[in-house]
């Protein structure tokens, strides 16, 4: 019978000899199985698996990824598994490629793994190398969970980074990066606002209606002009003589207007627009592996006329601006008084005035709480701009 014995480190097969025998035999060494080698990678990869089975989910053996449930539950297992590897590791020499529309690490092979890793390893010691390109969805997934970043900011420059380095080996990912970084401004409080980010970084032409919006600027002559219950065009004191006057004198009013308002408490915007009625029901990074676990404060983003961003109750709502009727009557009255204090500085023959009564009383009243008489603020305006300008 033979048996099992370890000598010196080394499996041997020691066989018995029937006696009568006289032949001599040596121990022959058995090669060490593969499996009895502690492959601690593989372990740290059955591991991360076991957090989608520890969880019961049988999502990510769904392929129904458009439904809101199922992409809620694939984006919190990937989201665990992720935490779980933020700081491991690799150095595998193979590269194995890996495609899937819809990538995430429990499709991946042990092989897939290791490659995947190794390039991430990579690019953390600051070397982008091109690659499969669903590896390089999942690396953006993770960043876009602040997955191996200090803080959103670090996340945000690494994202950045990643794509003006990477679209030299695929522009894929330009489309879905250029929606995804606006939306990592929503979601993640900054510093800085997203135009500012924009102008640093040269991006204005992947968002033009953002780089050019202005809130500070938003109440100029054409804007205000087309939502205006007067419109100041179809008067007869317009015209090509006058038209470049009465721009820019109602800029200077609305300046004027902003200044003493703000100090009063009021806010001239929120007197003219208001967000609509009809908001859509909006999540950051659609299409991304993504999962909402920060606690988000009540709060409204708002990048440009059409694109607000409000969050209620830790749920996010888009929405747009529209003219109050009470703005455009506000408005209105604004074009008038300005023109009528113009016909009588360039002593215009036909005159004109505006009625106050126009106004909504909520106007009236909020104004008269604040001491504002809007008559006189718009005539000391306008005969201050005429009187720079003329001399």
């Amino acid at each position: 019978m033979s048996e099992i014995k370890n000598c010196n480190d080394h499996l041997f097969a020691e066989i018995e000899i029937e006696s009568g025998n006289n032949t001599s035999y040596e121990p022959t060494p058995i090669p060490q199985s593969e499996e009895l080698v502690v492959d601690k990678k593989r372990e740290i990869f059955i591991a991360m698996r076991d957090i989608s089975r520890s969880n019961h989910s049988a999502y990510f053996l769904n392929t129904k990824f458009y439904n809101k449930q199922i992409q809620y539950e694939n984006s919190k297992i990937f989201y665990k598994q992720a935490e779980f590897m933020k700081d491991f590791e690799d150095d595998y020499t193979n590269i194995v490629p890996f495609s899937s529309y819809f990538p995430y690490y429990q499709l991946m092979s042990y092989e897939q793994l290791r490659t995947y890793f190794t390039w991430r390893t990579k690019i953390r010691r600051g070397s982008i190398e091109n690659t499969s390109l669903s590896y390089a969805f999942i690396y953006i997934y993770e960043l876009l969970n602040n997955i191996g970043v200090n803080n959103p900011i670090d996340g945000l420059n690494k994202l950045l980074t990643f794509w003006k380095t990477f679209k030299g080996f695929d522009k894929t990912i330009e489309k879905y990066l250029i929606k995804w970084i606006k939306d990592y401004h929503i979601y993640y409080e900054l510093p800085k606002s997203f135009k500012e980010f924009l102008c640093e970084n040269e991006l204005q032409r992947h968002y033009p209606d953002i780089a050019s919006y202005d809130p500070e600027m938003s109440c100029i002559f054409e804007q205000l002009c087309s939502i205006s219950r007067y419109n100041i065009k179809q008067s007869i004191f317009y015209s090509d003589e006058t038209k470049h006057l009465i721009s820019d004198c109602f800029d200077f009013v609305i300046c004027k207007l902003e200044s003493i308002f703000v100090k009063s408490g009021l806010e001239f915007n929120n007197l003219i627009f208001q967000s609509s009625k009809k908001k859509i029901d909006w999540m950051p990074f659609e299409g991304a592996l993504f999962y909402p676990c920060l606690k988000q404060r009540n709060r409204q983003v708002m990048l440009s006329e059409d694109e607000i961003y409000t969050c209620s109750q830790y749920k996010w709502s888009r929405s747009m601006l529209i003219t109050k009727n009470s703005g455009g009557q506000l408005l209105a009255y604004i074009f008038k008084q300005m023109e009528a204090v113009l016909r009588k500085l360039t002593n215009y023959k036909h005159k004109i005035s505006a009625n106050s009564n126009t106004i909504s009383n909520d106007i009236l009243l909020k104004l008269g709480a604040a001491g504002i008489s809007l008559e006189k603020i718009i005539t000391d305006a306008v005969l201050e701009f005429y009187k720079e300008k003329n001399k």
